[in-house]
């Protein structure tokens, strides 16, 4: 189950999404996972609940996040897209939500393992049956291997480890907050990678999203304690 929501089903959704949508549409929409995995939570959780302070702190940091990513863009509704980035929020909301009630008794890098591993065979299934072209000989470009590795062993490998940790110690309520921060970081990785140009509805996106996340964890910390 968690390979297919959080490695096959996420992943293709978000991939689809992107080729018939704006990426600040899709980033919009990924902000949305902390209120999806709260209100999931809510029902399917014991110990986790939905608090008024959550659904403020996502109104709050959804601004601030529309204010980085729509910078000197207009948001643009394409249904087809938008839908598939909705659908793609919601499913790693799920995702988050069943590794909280996954079995205790795996060690978080063996259900990391076997989540990818199932991911990957289904995304290997899916493309042989969809019959999409390959092309092999960019196999033989180093650079390619180099994104390759990154991208598997750190944005996904690395990235998924610590989500996992973070859900047992702090819950998925709790973790998911941080999602907010995502396009804070992009934006700051940007200007110091990219030298790209800090301006000002960026500063106030990021004050913005800072005090979203702030209120959604004040309450939610204190059902988790």
């Amino acid at each position: 189950i968690l390979g297919f929501l959080g490695i096959f089903i996420y992943f293709l959704l978000e991939n689809f999404a992107l080729q018939f949508t704006q990426a600040a549409n899709v980033g919009l929409y990924m902000g949305a996972i902390p209120l999806f995995t709260a209100i999931f939570a809510h029902f399917f959780t014991k110990d986790e609940k939905l608090s008024r302070s959550v659904v403020i702190g996502f109104l709050v940091a959804i601004v601030g996040i529309a204010l980085i990513l729509l910078d000197g863009a207009s948001f643009q509704l394409r249904l087809k897209g938008d839908l598939l980035a909705l659908s793609a929020a919601v499913v790693f909301a799920l995702y988050s939500v069943a590794l909280k009630l996954a079995p205790k008794g795996y060690h978080y890098i063996v259900i990391t393992r076997k989540s990818f591993f199932y991911g990957l065979l289904l995304m290997v299934i899916y493309f042989l049956i969809s019959g999409k072209s390959f092309h092999y000989h960019s196999l033989a470009i180093t650079t390619v291997w180099l994104n390759i590795l990154f991208l598997g062993l750190i944005s996904s490998g690395l990235a998924f480890i610590l989500w996992q940790q973070g859900i047992e110690r702090i819950g998925s309520i709790n973790a998911s907050n941080y999602i907010y921060l995502v396009p804070l970081i992009t934006a700051i990785a940007g200007i110091i990678a990219l030298n790209e140009k800090l301006t000002l509805k960026m500063i106030l996106g990021g004050v913005t999203i800072l005090i979203g996340l702030y209120i959604a964890q004040k309450k939610s910390s204190q059902i988790s304690n």
